[in-house]
């Protein structure tokens, strides 16, 4: 899949975030403590990129 990404105010860096699913890359969403503790199938990717001239 291709997201598209945009430049905010700085020109060396990249900043953002994509809400996506488990489900999107056919990935179940974990476990914890043997199934009583449930993750949604969101996800909040966030990320921040430095970029070097």
């Amino acid at each position: 899949k291709k997201y598209s990404v945009e430049f905010g105010e700085y020109k060396n860096s990249l900043v953002g975030n994509k809400r996506l699913k488990f489900s999107d890359f056919n990935i179940i969403p974990p476990k914890k403590m043997g199934g009583v503790v449930f993750v949604k199938d969101d996800l909040d990717l966030l990320f921040s990129l430095a970029i070097k001239d």
